[in-house]
């Protein structure tokens, strides 16, 4: 009698103990890309792409914004420990998206990308960056920031 009693104490310790691990790690769980971003959805005014060789585009048409949006939405994300990463590209292209005063940026790079200072590895899929730019090279150039 008196052995099931520290078990059953042990075993309500561990239970809590795993349950608040699992709360306080939550932000390690996959999430959606509208989970991640500081942004809301239906506030986003604008999105601009500065890519390779430093073109920049950008559209304000609600319609663009909702299929951009929609792309990225598709994945899943889940952040890394540590946010460490075993590979970041020299050159690649950032996004930024911008809701009044708050702006969100996104740096995809295959099955990571890097959102608002926090790496992601990307689930369901790869962020393919010729896609992205056939997506931006529908709008309207912007602005060359290569010096040219």
């Amino acid at each position: 009698m008196h052995i099931k009693v520290p078990f059953l104490a042990v075993l309500i310790i561990s239970i809590f103990q795993i349950t608040l691990y699992g709360i306080q790690n939550n932000h390690y769980s996959k999430k959606d890309f509208n989970e991640i971003l500081t942004v809301q959805p239906e506030d986003i005014t604008e999105i601009r792409i500065s890519n390779f060789p430093g073109h920049g585009r950008h559209t304000t048409d609600p319609e663009q914004i909702k299929d951009i949006f929609n792309y990225f939405n598709q994945f899943q994300y889940q952040r890394l420990r540590n946010d460490q990463t075993a590979f970041m590209p020299k050159r690649t292209m950032m996004i930024n998206i911008y809701a009044g005063e708050n702006i969100d940026f996104i740096i995809p790079y295959g099955k990571e990308a890097f959102i608002n200072h926090k790496v992601y590895r990307v689930k369901n899929g790869v962020i393919e960056q010729d896609l992205l730019l056939e997506i931006f090279d529908s709008l309207p150039d912007t602005e060359n920031t290569d010096g040219s």
